[in-house]
């Protein structure tokens, strides 16, 4: 005669079989992600962080300033301390050090002549292509002292970095998949 507490361990033991083995038979039909795509998500992730921080840092409307030459020029860091969009994206990323580095060394550094180095390797694990962070580090206009300048200038940066994360946006599956081929070449 079996009791009511021997039916209930045997259904329980009987529950446990088939849950374990529903998930050994679940995680065996479950495909093992390749090293591309565990980057493609690595990088999607960072892409949108890099996004995020686009966005605030336009929205702040806190730029750099362009005391050092005629016409337009890159500036890492401005005299105020104040850092440029490209600058602000690696400073957020916990790499300020390397922006007050790359500074010293080149305060008017086009990212987009970057070939090798620490800022190669942030660029490359950013989420973003080299060309779409040349796009970001939108030179600034030197300042003649001209009454309204300042907001007019400001108005001109906040509406390229709006128009920046729109493309960022629209062209994020290409971009991924440039981004991900150029990492794992590196």
């Amino acid at each position: 005669m079996v009791t009511a507490r021997a039916k209930t361990i045997g259904m329980l033991a009987l529950l446990g079989t088939l849950i374990l083995g529903a998930w050994s038979t679940a995680s065996a039909r479950t495909p093992k992600l390749s090293r591309e795509a565990v980057v493609r998500n690595q990088l999607a992730t960072q892409r949108k962080i890099q996004i995020a921080r686009l966005r605030a840092y336009a929205e702040a409307r806190h730029f750099p300033r362009n005391t050092y030459r005629w016409g337009k020029v890159n500036v890492l860091i401005d005299e105020d301390g104040t850092i440029c969009a490209a600058a602000n994206l690696m400073a957020k990323a916990g790499q300020m050090s390397l922006v007050r580095k790359t500074a010293k060394q080149n305060n008017f550094l086009r990212f987009a002549d970057v070939r090798s180095g620490a800022l190669m390797t942030w660029m490359l694990k950013s989420g973003l292509t080299q060309e779409e962070i040349a796009v970001i580090q939108e030179p600034y206009v030197l300042d003649q002292g001209e009454p309204g300048f300042d907001e007019r200038e400001d108005e001109r940066l906040y509406t390229h970095f709006m128009t920046t994360i729109e493309q960022l946006e629209k062209n994020t599956a290409a971009s991924l998949d440039i981004a991900v081929a150029r990492l794992l070449a590196a």
